[in-house]
């Protein structure tokens, strides 16, 4: 099952999507992922207490990057 968080708010910031209730995937259009971008994802693996987050960025020329964000704190 894919759905939107619109109900799970972080702290003012919300991921776009969860896929099957144990990814959250957050969606951008930007030059480059930043540190900033990496450390929001993982609030929202923390807070939710997922194990996997996918930052994926489509500002890139050619090319569409994807950076897997792993939860160390998972239980």
């Amino acid at each position: 099952m894919l759905f939107s968080l619109k109900d799970c708010k972080i702290k003012g910031n919300k991921a776009d999507f969860v896929i099957e209730n144990k990814i959250v995937v957050d969606l951008k259009a930007k030059k480059y992922i930043t540190r900033k971008d990496y450390k929001q994802m993982l609030r929202y693996l923390r807070a939710g207490n997922y194990k996997l987050g996918l930052i994926v960025n489509f500002g890139s020329a050619n090319k569409v990057m994807v950076k897997r964000v792993i939860n160390s704190k998972y239980s």
